[in-house]
């Protein structure tokens, strides 16, 4: 029920132009491998995904990822559920990993970033599309919109993802704004080491 219900809610703004980015960040993942997807919730990205790629798709909650199992695209689709803090996984097993506006919600970033680092081979892409805070006013904004979302259900408008990734290690390659300053694609590498 919670999952009908979350699709239910951002419907909307799916259709106002979350699927388009989602769409945008999932073309730039690679086409092959093992990739690892954080926060999957009910599977909206499934669709996206890569024919030729095999996809473990985690999630905190085993509510959402009960409703991706109905999702199109789910088809060849590990689901996990797991804190992305502590990805149940060996070392270095993943080609490549992406997330699509999961980081909001993940309580250390830092530490995540970490374990997809740890969990991915030396130098594998990690895409990220993410809102972040805003400059100017609407920063202030999201900083007061944070102070009530965060305490009911950990939703953070507040943040930028730069100092987590160089933090874990992680080198941004490329970034676009998808929309204003608000939407932000980042296209990464992992920390290890440059092939020879």
């Amino acid at each position: 029920m919670k999952g009908a219900l979350y699709d239910a809610g951002a419907s909307p703004l799916e259709r106002f132009g979350l699927l388009r980015m989602r769409r945008r960040a999932w073309a730039a993942v690679p086409a092959s491998g093992l990739g690892l997807e954080i926060g999957a919730g009910t599977g909206t990205a499934f669709p996206f995904h890569p024919p030729g790629a095999r996809v473990v798709a985690t999630d905190v909650s085993p509510g959402m990822l009960a409703h991706a199992r109905g999702k199109p695209g789910v088809a060849g689709t590990l689901l996990v559920v797991c804190d992305a803090e502590r990805l149940p996984f060996r070392g270095g097993i993943f080609d490549w990993a992406a997330e699509t506006l999961a980081f909001c919600q993940v309580p250390d970033p830092e530490a995540a970033l970490r374990e997809i680092a740890r969990v991915s081979r030396p130098r594998a892409p990690l895409v990220m599309l993410e809102h972040v805070r805003p400059a100017g006013w609407l920063g202030g904004v999201a900083d007061l919109v944070s102070r009530v979302t965060v305490p009911l259900w950990g939703e953070h408008f507040d943040r930028s993802p730069d100092v987590p990734l160089a933090r874990a290690g992680f080198e941004v390659e490329r970034r676009a704004w998808l929309w204003r300053d608000v939407f932000l694609l980042l296209e990464c590498l992992g920390p290890g080491r440059k092939p020879t």
